[in-house]
């Protein structure tokens, strides 16, 4: 009976051996599938990113008006067209207060006003057609020095603010030599 009761202990051992083996087995297989479908995700992702990164350098590059965002401290973002450089020379952008930029080329007391004009527009209660109105930097006189020789250059700034979830996240300025 010890004999009989030891070998049906046995053989039913085997069974939940075989039977933890194949649920390992599983397991491992359904994880791998599952890491193999994530990666291909993020490959992909990264694939759409990139296609996207690439559009954004070509329609930066081949604008002509100088674009930049900047937050609510005045600070330019990382994008910038390659036409600004042409506009309003500067050793960096990204980073920088706008003011920091400006007031190479304009005089004090419009850098001032510009600066009260950008708090304003990220005063969300102020009506979009009243910001606009309100702009100091339409048509104004740049003085761009360029090979040692001082330039005057009336340039237009539009300001366009840039919404997130209810809230003003940038403001979009574009520049254009007219």
């Amino acid at each position: 009976l010890s004999a009989i009761t030891d070998q049906q202990t046995a053989s039913k051992l085997q069974k939940i051996r075989r039977i933890q083996f194949a649920g390992i087995v599983i397991s491992f297989l359904s994880l791998s599938a599952i890491i193999g479908l994530f990666f291909s995700q993020v490959r992909r992702t990264d694939q759409q990113l990139v296609r996207k990164q690439a559009e954004n350098r070509e329609i930066l590059s081949a604008v002509s008006d100088g674009l930049l965002l900047i937050d609510k401290n005045l600070l330019i973002g990382e994008q910038i067209s390659s036409s600004l450089e042409k506009l309003l020379p500067a050793e960096k952008y990204s980073g920088k207060a706008l003011t920091d930029i400006l007031k190479r080329y304009v005089s004090p007391e419009t850098l001032k006003t510009t600066e009260d004009y950008i708090e304003i527009l990220f005063s969300e209660h102020v009506e979009e057609s009243l910001v606009q109105s309100l702009n100091p930097l339409q048509e104004t006189l740049f003085i761009i020095e360029r090979n040692g020789e001082r330039v005057e250059h009336y340039i237009d700034i539009t300001f366009v603010r840039t919404w997130e979830n209810e809230r003003i996240s940038h403001v979009l300025v574009s520049l254009r030599d007219i």
